[in-house]
């Protein structure tokens, strides 16, 4: 069963005369057995992160044929990512399966290979180990949506918890890698959360509030897909929901200006009145038709801009006003301020004619002010753009309001609703009171940026009448808000080996300010260690930090990183997160157990008791946790003898023995020995362990007579062989060296033959039948061991007669 020389020995006895000759004959091997293995299939688990250069060992096939007739090579069916390595082992040559390429799970999650082993006879010999590779996912994929963009049309007043939409993201991922979760994105608007409601696991969108066209036609919603992967990753989408519009609205009906009185003279298509019409529903549902009620003499002119009418005369107004009482009257009502311009008398000169007989008289009619007027400003709002930096004590010129009325009933005073940054101020000209709006607190557009006040002019009438200004003041920016992030310290963990150009995490800042400066950049600290730039990069753009290096726990288990925040305003202002992002590495099982040895080399003398403790192997593995925790087994393609006597600890990797051995039976076993860790799935290392068995003296010697006459004549002559003996001790070294000697009397003795520890028994001296006929002849074998063990062997000898005495007489 070894690759030494088959050597047989022959004794051949010759009789007549006696003789022995001694053949050796050596048996050379035939190539009469193929390799086999000891299973058929084989099944190993492998990460996808693992990184190429690992070895995982593989099954040896096993051929009882010798030298070249033995296994002499192995082969792997062709493929992209595994190579076949070697190693000698003693006589044994053992695999090992390489990965020289990254695995991908997503591409391809089983591998599937044949190792061939080949003797080298001729013809050659094979067998065939069918290998199964599982990859084992990790999570390197992100989720991705159906669509970047969804859009979709929502009627409104929509019922609560309509289904709007359903978003859908994949992640090619397996397990919780590959489970997705929804959320809405963290910069939408807050009061979106009361009109729309987003289920994390199906990705519908439903209705949860009143949905008004006239609030708000689009909505944009942007929404973000997560993976249950340490660490998560993640994608955004849009959703656009366009809001169709439905008729819940009435139209409304404005008159803007409106003279009550007309007088009867009045021509044709004079204007009396002003009229504005809206319906804040859109398409057909805010087209508005407009009428006047029959029988009046009026009519609605439209004007060059939609739903805007005026109401005027479409024919002659009469009023009864011919009275003969003499009596002067008002016949139709007096404005005075169509009459007389200013401040000063209004004075009318009246000429009366009397008839019968005729006569002229001339009256004069003061005309004297009522307050029949309101202050009206010439235009309704009145819109300022102030910058944020102004100082207090800039003013601004507000429209000036008219009043046509006089004296007391003219414009009085200006006032201003109740505020902190602003006041109203007024200087006296010659055309009146100019009134100014006035800063008197500075402005911060980060806290409002439109300021809405109402401008009352007053005049001095009992009562008082007034017109409204609206001022809207809008808040110009400055770059005064520097960036700031949403956390004063950033933890977080990431895989050792992820992979490059993964995305960890998304830094967050925010600028108050608005346009350029609010836009915010983002980049790294100058003064970090050039590890950390070699190993990470940040999108100045979307705050993305991204692996750019090899992350391997073992050489650094944290980094600390300085992000800036700059915004683009001139000058930028930045807003620093000072060694406040601290990324923990997590440890992966990149490393395999490694023995503190290739090959161990032990002896243990045959016959040790049974649960001595031979050896303890020790393997170490710089992974933490799990990864690193190791456990020791014998690997499963040893001879059975070996699992019979030998037994390995798990925990301890201590050697012990198990059942009986025996130097005799094997004076050498070979352990192979594998050290795997706790992850999922293990990483193994593999040691040989070769034990040495020491011989003990524990087999006396033996004697075999091969060849024996029992009978001989009394005239053979010296030196006569007898008999044949063979004599052995299955002990090695000195244990085995023999001693044989005859301890009886008698004419015999023995010689030994070239051969050792073959011997003769051969007469030494003349036998004499008629002195002696019987010899009982005893032979003694005694080894050399300590304590030596000895042996006897006891044949009888009879010696016939033959004629050699004379009679007497």
């Amino acid at each position: 069963i070894t690759n030494a020389a088959c050597l047989l020995d022959l004794k051949i006895v010759v009789e007549n005369p006696l003789e022995v000759h001694y053949v050796t004959v050596e048996i050379t091997d035939a190539n009469d057995h193929g390799p086999s293995f000891v299973e058929k299939e084989k099944k190993i688990e492998i990460a996808e992160s693992t990184l190429p250069g690992a070895r995982f060992q593989l099954p040896g096939a096993q051929d009882p044929d010798v030298g070249i007739n033995s296994v002499q090579r192995y082969k792997l069916s062709q493929n992209e990512n595994f190579h076949l390595e070697i190693r000698d082992r003693g006589e044994d040559k053992i695999p090992f399966l390489l990965l020289q390429r990254h695995l991908d799970r997503e591409q391809k999650t089983n591998h599937s290979l044949i190792l061939t082993a080949m003797d080298g006879g001729t013809p050659p010999k094979s067998a065939h180990l069918n290998l199964t590779i599982q990859v084992l996912d990790i999570n390197d994929n992100r989720p991705v949506f159906s669509k970047e963009v969804y859009s979709v049309e929502l009627q409104e007043n929509a019922a609560v918890d309509t289904i709007i939409i359903q978003v859908k993201a994949t992640d090619i991922d397996e397990g919780v890698n590959g489970d997705v979760e929804y959320a809405f994105g963290g910069d939408i608007n807050p009061s979106l959360f009361q009109l729309f409601s987003l289920d994390n696991h199906t990705g519908q969108i439903r209705v949860k509030g009143q949905i008004d066209y006239e609030a708000a036609s689009v909505y944009k919603l942007d929404v973000q897909a997560s993976d249950k992967g340490q660490p998560p990753m993640t994608t955004d989408c849009r959703v656009i929901i366009k809001i169709e519009d439905i008729n819940d609205n009435k139209p409304e009906i404005e008159v803007t200006s409106i003279s009550n009185m007309v007088p009867e003279d009045s021509k044709h298509g004079t204007v009396i009145a002003l009229i504005s019409v809206k319906d804040t529903d859109s398409g057909l549902n805010g087209k508005v038709i407009c009428h006047l009620t029959e029988n009046v003499p009026f009519e609605l002119k439209p004007s060059f801009k939609e739903n805007m009418y005026s109401l005027v005369t479409k024919e002659a107004l009469d009023r009864e006003i011919n009275q003969n009482s003499g009596a002067l009257y008002v016949g139709n009502p007096i404005d005075r301020e169509g009459l007389c311009q200013g401040s000063g008398a209004c004075l009318t000169e009246l000429k009366i004619l009397v008839e019968n007989p005729l006569e002229i008289h001339y009256v004069l009619v003061e005309i004297t002010d009522v307050n029949d007027h309101s202050p009206s400003f010439p235009e309704k709002e009145q819109t300022f753009e102030i910058a944020e930096q102004t100082l207090p004590g800039k003013r601004f010129q507000l429209h000036t309001a008219r009043d046509p009325d006089a004296g007391i009933n003219s414009i009085r005073t200006y006032t201003l609703t109740a505020n902190e940054h602003f006041e109203v101020n007024l200087r006296q000209s010659d055309t009146g009171k100019i009134p100014f709006l006035v800063l008197r607190k500075p402005l911060d557009r980060e806290q409002k940026d439109k300021h809405t006040l109402l401008v009352t002019a007053v005049d001095g009438g009992k009562p008082q009448r007034s017109g409204t200004l609206n001022v809207s003041i809008i808040v110009l920016d400055s770059n005064d808000n520097r960036p700031i992030f949403s956390q004063e310290i950033y933890q977080i963990s990431i895989k050792e080996n992820i992979h490059v150009g993964t995305s960890v995490f998304r830094m967050n800042a925010t600028d108050l300010d608005e346009d350029t400066n609010g836009k915010v950049e983002y980049s790294l600290g100058k003064t970090l260690r050039q590890k950390v730039y070699n190993m990470f990069e940040i999108d100045k753009l979307s705050g993305d930090i991204i692996i750019r290096g090899e992350v391997d726990y073992e050489e650094n288990d944290q980094f600390e990183l300085d992000v800036e925040a700059s915004d683009r305003g001139t000058p930028p202002l930045t807003g620093e997160c000072t060694l406040n992002v601290s990324i923990i590495v997590l440890d992966s099982n990149d490393n395999r157990p490694i023995f503190s040895q290739e090959m161990y080399q032990i002896e243990i003398q045959e016959n040790v008791s049974i649960g001595t403790s031979l050896f303890k192997i020790n393997a170490t593995d710089p992974d933490e946790g799990t990864n690193g925790e190791i456990e020791y087994s014998l690997v499963k393609t040893l001879r059975k003898n070996i699992y019979r006597l030998f037994e390995l600890d798990k925990l301890t990797g201590l050697i012990k023995v198990k059942g009986l051995v025996d130097y005799e039976e094997n004076d050498v076993y070979k352990l192979d020995v594998e050290a795997s860790d706790k992850a999922t799935p293990p990483m193994t290392g593999e040691s040989r362990v070769i034990i040495k068995v020491i011989d003990v003296n524990d087999n006396p010697p033996e004697i075999e007579v091969t060849s024996l006459s029992n009978t001989v004549s009394e005239d053979s002559k010296v030196g006569t062989v007898i008999s044949l003996l063979s004599v052995t001790d299955k002990d090695s070294g000195v244990n085995g060296k023999i001693i044989t000697s005859i301890i009886s009397d008698g004419p015999f003795e023995l010689k030994p033959s070239y051969k050792e520890n073959i011997y003769s028994v051969v007469t030494k001296g003349l036998l004499d039948r008629e002195q002696v006929s019987h010899y009982e002849l005893t032979i003694k074998a005694t080894d050399c061991g300590e304590p030596p063990l000895f042996t006897f062997k006891t044949f009888s000898i009879q010696i016939t007669d033959v004629n050699d005495n004379k009679l007497c007489g």
